[in-house]
């Protein structure tokens, strides 16, 4: 019996050690084609990358945003996509130090807010902790234009899309009216920090693909159990679903919230084929 018990402890540190010292510095890029064509005659290949969830602040072992910026030029992309979730617990004079190197990429950035960033995690104390301005002003200082709630025209290499960003759905920000103006004829993205929003668009919008984070994957994936700790109503947890039919895609993104670990999702950049 005192070996049993001294096998368990010894497997158990050693997942400890490797979730909380090991995993957190991974990061992996994974690759997805997703085809929004609708059977077009004529298609074109963009590429994106997707990030969410980078958690910077309280936590030492989450991957930097140089590294992330690092990992994406190298993949040749056409624009790059944060969806949210930038900040965790970080200060307001940290800001710029943290997301400086955001400013060496050198495609189009859009991004919109996560409900860390604006300051609603479910506990009151934390509905003060509203970054949202600062980090908007710091971001448009290094060339990310953040799109909350509103509705951007884009051109990726004469490819015309409709870009629409919708605010935290969590905090009440994210404005689904702006759906209603999608067009049939029209390419059209969302970016929303929790996929959870594609369950609530008007019966009349036009929306090809939804780009989302929030969730991690479970972000400590103990099989079967991590399922019951995922945040989404809906049961989104990461990848490509179909939502009456509508393509919504999660990145299980790059940081952590509550325990400085991942555990078999380790942290991830998603460079995204978009066939058009």
């Amino acid at each position: 019996m005192m070996r049993v018990m001294m096998g368990i402890f010894l497997a158990m540190s050693v997942v400890f050690i490797y979730a909380r010292f090991v995993e957190p510095h991974i990061l992996v890029v994974k690759h997805q084609e997703i085809d929004i064509a609708d059977g077009a005659d004529e298609t074109f290949k963009k590429r994106v990358a997707l990030v969410a969830d980078m958690h910077e602040g309280m936590f030492g072992n989450a991957v930097s945003i140089e590294r992330i910026v690092v990992k994406i030029k190298e993949e040749n992309v056409d624009a790059v996509f944060i969806a949210g979730d930038f900040l965790y617990h970080a200060g307001r004079d940290e800001l710029g130090e943290l997301f400086g190197s955001l400013k060496n990429l050198d495609m189009p950035v859009f991004a919109v807010m996560g409900n860390h960033d604006v300051g609603y995690s479910g506990q009151e104390i934390l509905k003060k902790l509203d970054f949202s301005d600062d980090l908007d002003k710091i971001l448009s200082e290094y060339g990310v234009e953040v799109i909350d709630n509103k509705i951007e025209k884009i051109e990726l290499d004469g490819v015309k899309l409709t870009l629409i960003g919708l605010g935290d759905l969590w905090a009440g920000k994210a404005d689904f009216s702006l759906l209603e103006k999608s067009v049939e004829s029209e390419t059209t993205i969302v970016l929303a920090h929790n996929p959870d929003v594609s369950h609530y668009f008007p019966k009349n919008a036009s929306v090809d693909l939804v780009l989302s984070g929030h969730t991690h994957g479970g972000q400590i994936r103990i099989p079967i159990l991590y399922k019951y700790a995922l945040p989404s109503e809906f049961g989104f947890d990461k990848g490509l679903y179909d939502v009456n039919g509508l393509a919504v895609f999660v990145t299980s993104g790059t940081g952590m919230v509550g325990l400085p670990m991942r555990f078999l999702i380790p942290p991830e950049i998603d460079i995204i084929d978009l066939i058009l």
